[in-house]
């Protein structure tokens, strides 16, 4: 290469498309071509992927997330953790007060279902004794 030549940068797409026409000639079109990167670039970044570890699970294949999804984690989640970790320690106070109302109004709210299920529980024996007794008395 000349040292004034122009080096276009082209995306991993068109590199790809460019290897793959220089290996198989003039097999396929462009379009053809374009076609099958398109798909295969689906498939391996975005489709769920076969599960190497367990392969079925009551007679039907498992997979397991994308491979783009994989990768996003390892790239995110340190960052992630970082920002929430930094989020937690300046907002402290407003955490902490939502946290004890959440608590406070699911605490109470299982207390009154817990209420509930056992009032409902001697209601429902209380009716049917009654219903028993109305049933068998004379008439």
């Amino acid at each position: 290469m000349a040292e004034n030549d122009i080096v276009v940068k082209q995306t991993f797409e068109e590199k790809l498309r460019s290897r793959l026409r220089d290996s198989i000639g003039e097999l396929m079109s462009d379009e053809d071509l374009k076609k099958l990167i398109d798909a295969s670039m689906k498939s391996i970044f975005f489709d769920p992927r076969p599960n190497p570890k367990y392969n079925y699970n009551n007679g039907q294949p498992t997979t397991i997330e994308p491979l783009l999804h994989e990768l996003l984690k390892e790239l995110l989640l340190p960052n992630m953790k970082i920002a929430l970790d930094s989020y937690l320690k300046e907002n402290a106070d407003m955490v902490q007060k939502t946290l004890d109302e959440i608590l406070l109004l699911g605490v109470g709210q299982a207390y009154v279902k817990a209420m509930n299920m056992q009032f409902q529980t001697q209601l429902a024996a209380l009716s049917s004794s009654i219903y028993s007794t109305l049933a068998n008395q004379p008439r």
